[in-house]
This record gives C-alpha cells, structure tokens and sequence, in this order.
C-alpha cells in the first residue's frame, strides 16, 4: 500500500509545482521590466536624477526614458554628475537650462562612463560657469560612453576645453548623428562637437 501511495505525492507536488512556475515567471518578469525602466516626465524626476546620480552604481544597468519635453526656464538646474547607464529622450527637448555658478565639467552629464547611452535628446540652454570653467559641452562635460542623435543649441562660454556636445571624448567615446547649434566661447581647445577628441567623432555636424 504505501509503495503505491508515495508515486502518487510525488506525482501530485510534481503536478502542483508545474502549475505555480508560470505565474511565478511571469510576475518575476513583470518586476524586472519595472525596475529595469524608469519614466522622466517632469522637471523634478530629472532633479531627482540628479540628485542620486552622484556614482555609476546608481545608474549604471538602468534604463531612463523621456516621456515628454520638459522646460527649466526659471529653475535652478544641477548636471547629472555621473551616468552609466542608457537614457532614451524620445527626440524629446530638455530647453531653458542655466548653469553659471563656479565648477568644470559640465553639461547636462558631466560625466558619462564607458557603459552610458545617450540618444534621441534635444538639449537647449546656457552653460557659463565661473572659477576654473575646464571641460564644458552642451550634452557632457567628460564623455566616455556612446551619445547618438542629440543636439545641444544655446550658448557655452569658459576658458578651456569646450565643445557644442562635450568638452572632452575620452578614447572609449563615441558621438555619432549629432548636431551642434552651440555659440562657443572661450580661450584654448574648442570644438563644435568636442573640444577635445581622443575617441569617435561620425556623421556629427556644427
């Protein structure tokens, strides 16, 4: 009696088992494509980007999306000080950035590292620090990752090293599709796209 009993739990947890994997599946997949992509729609999600992106770890294995145009006319606007991972603008704009307090590497990043995208982004506004004013771009200050499809208009104005895009492309760097409105000004190393360009500099224009 028993040899037959014990086949048959066996095949009923086997049974019970099958038919929990799915859902346990699909809610894990449910769960990973939530967390893998993270929504920008308003102003203060992109501060709040900001404000966390202080080290890749933050944002590197990250997807950002730009859900809308968004428009700091009036606001205080800090850089994104380090991104690592990919942010999709959408061909969105991010207008009436203004940045002229003291530091150097800016842009809307100032850096991007070797693991972070940049496409589809429209950036306008005004980067025109004080003190040191080194590596100053539109879209970065100090890029080492990819930037594809973006353009930067307004205006940069420092004393070394600034491009309509990025004030420096590291040799890992790489900008492609990109176009430059930028009116530069400054005193050694400027460039449309890059002021300096140690990487991959394609169909970009100024």
């Amino acid at each position: 009696m028993r040899s037959r009993r014990l086949p048959a739990l066996l095949l009923s947890a086997l049974l019970l088992i099958a038919a929990c994997a799915p859902l346990q599946a699909e809610e894990l997949q449910t769960e990973t494509a939530a967390f893998g992509e993270i929504h920008i729609s308003t102003c203060e999600e992109l501060e709040e980007l900001a404000l966390n992106g202080t080290g890749e770890e933050y944002t590197i294995g990250k997807s950002f999306v730009l859900d809308a145009d968004l428009d700091f006319t009036g606001r205080e606007f800090s850089p994104i000080p380090v991104f690592s991972g990919s942010f999709n603008g959408q061909k969105h704009t991010i207008s009436g950035l203004s940045y002229a307090a003291e530091g150097s590497d800016l842009g809307l990043f100032r850096f991007i590292g070797e693991t972070g995208v940049i496409r589809d982004l429209n950036v306008k506004g005004e980067f025109t620090p004080e003190g040191e004013m080194l590596t100053v771009g539109g879209i970065a200050g100090t890029n080492k990752g990819w930037i594809d499809n973006c353009s930067f208009s307004g205006r940069i104005r420092g004393r070394n090293t600034l491009g309509g895009i990025c004030g420096v492309n590291e040799e890992a760097g790489q900008v492609t599709r990109s176009i430059s409105y930028a009116m530069i000004t400054g005193t050694k190393n400027l460039g449309g796209i890059c002021g300096i360009n140690k990487g991959l500099v394609q169909d970009s224009s100024n």
